[in-house]
């Protein structure tokens, strides 16, 4: 018998379930491990200013927890939104720019550098952004 949609992506014959393809959740939980310093080794991030670094390490772990919900999209989103301030209202703590873009690279999200400044797009899904903000607020 011949299938009435043909699949976009192989799926799995096994238990019989539904022709349609579900892309794996992405989780940060294994960069809970890394540290700032060791972000700080293994990311380069030009016009990074490492004494702003000081006294962030509580920040970082903030932006890793705000970035486990968030889904990496192919595209960057250039969206002006300023995702640190997300996570200092969330977390209410400061976060450094510097700081909050390493935490991204350590999540494995891409980043581009705005300008001559720290500012950055990322491949941030701005539904996942709503979603992750409504759903921290909600604790």
């Amino acid at each position: 018998m011949a299938r009435s949609v043909p699949l976009s992506r192989s799926t799995p014959r096994v238990g019989g379930g539904s022709a349609f393809y579900v892309r794996p959740h992405s989780r940060t939980l294994q960069n809970h491990t890394m540290t700032l310093t060791q972000a700080t080794k293994k990311f380069k991030v030009a016009g990074l200013d490492t004494a702003l670094l000081k006294n962030q390490d509580e920040a970082f772990q903030h932006c890793l927890t705000f970035l486990e919900g968030i889904e990496k999209i192919r595209t960057l989103n250039r969206r002006g939104d300023s995702f640190k301030h997300i996570v200092e209202k969330i977390y209410d703590v400061y976060v450094y720019e510097g700081t909050f873009i390493l935490a991204a690279l350590a999540s494995g999200f891409k980043a581009q550098p705005i300008g001559s400044g720290l500012k950055s797009w990322f491949n941030f899904s701005q539904p996942s952004i709503r979603r992750r903000v409504l759903e921290l607020a909600r604790k």
